[in-house]
């Protein structure tokens, strides 16, 4: 699949580049572009709908697993699948998602997760590490006042019609390698029909992080991925 090209939209060094690629490469290996239906969210995620040539639809804030339900239930042949920051889906949008996996919907959805609320400024988001600078925590995010991040892989994990949650990271060739095989996995579960399946893609955003695109990349190896352990927190195993 070729990507639109209308000229690129988002910062220098943002994650979401790749995962574009990413699902890009493995629909048209897998031969699922013209089943396929996205479902954008708020914020930087709502952006896609420009580069993908396959339909987007763009959902209210932290509404994209609802509507991706809606557009699943009406076509159950299309792969239908939600592509959302943080920001939408663990805060505006989290009793959505957990009500939909609860339900064990046979949608995929995708969250890109940079630890902050870059569409709408910068702010703290759900995921937020403790002491992370944002535009709403200028003294970094305070645990006794805002609680601690929320590990969205493993909370969807823990629902029981949940078939695949796994967190990825696209900070090294080997991880986007991983990364890649974790999408075609939880689209195999939508194919089945086997209920839910989740992928936290965890990115970084340079200009909100306040530095360039390699110290981000530095910062995740180093410092995020001992907050947020990658790995497959459910899999209940791909049915022949």
């Amino acid at each position: 699949m070729t990507l639109n090209d209308v000229g690129w939209g988002y910062c220098p060094g943002c994650t979401h580049s790749q995962l574009h690629a990413l699902i890009a490469e493995l629909f048209d290996q897998q031969g699922w572009n013209e089943r396929a239906v996205g479902v954008a969210g708020f914020g930087c995620s709502s952006e896609m709908q420009r580069y993908f040539p396959f339909k987007v639809i763009q959902a209210p804030p932290g509404q994209a697993p609802s509507v991706a339900t809606g557009i699943k239930r009406s076509f159950p042949d299309k792969m239908v699948f939600t592509y959302q920051g943080d920001g939408d889906l663990a805060s505006r949008g989290l009793d959505v998602l957990m009500h939909a996996a609860a339900r064990g919907e046979s949608i995929t959805v995708l969250c890109l997760n940079n630890l902050v609320m870059a569409g709408s400024g910068g702010q703290m988001s759900p995921t937020t590490l403790t002491g992370q600078v944002t535009t709403s925590t200028r003294l970094g995010r305070s645990a006794a006042r805002s609680g601690k991040p929320v590990k969205l892989a493993e909370m969807v994990a823990k629902m029981p019609e949940v078939a695949f949650s796994q967190r990825v990271a696209l900070h090294e060739p080997q991880a986007v390698q991983r990364a890649k095989l974790a999408l075609r996995d939880a689209f195999l579960y939508q194919e089945n029909g086997q209920g839910l399946s989740f992928i936290e893609v965890l990115g970084w955003c340079p200009p909100y992080w306040d530095c360039t695109p390699l110290q981000a990349r530095e910062q995740l190896k180093h410092r995020i991925l001992k907050r947020f352990p990658l790995g497959i927190y459910q899999n209940v195993g791909l049915r022949k």
